[in-house]
């Protein structure tokens, strides 16, 4: 069975600005610093387990890794132009 992520909970009235150093993604740079929103995950849940609580990553490394997507095997006949006659 696949992982999926989840939040847990989100407080939509939180207004806050975007740091780097809080998105917990093993990135050493992120478009979104500095960035102004309205609302922030409070847990953040994989698999039915927790790994970000009150901002704090409590989750283990490697719980959660990413899945290879499976390939989509496109229908060439449906993309086909049909004539009519």
């Amino acid at each position: 069975m696949g992982k999926y992520v989840l939040p847990g909970g989100i407080d939509s009235h939180v207004e806050r600005t975007i740091r780097h150093a809080e998105l917990h993604d093993g990135a050493d740079y992120s478009l979104y610093e500095g960035i102004e929103i309205t609302g922030w995950p409070i847990t953040t849940i994989v698999a039915g387990k927790p790994v970000v609580e009150n901002g704090v990553l409590v989750g283990t490394k490697g719980h959660g890794q990413y899945r290879k997507a499976a390939a989509r095997q496109i229908n060439k006949q449906s993309n086909r132009t049909r004539a009519t006659s």
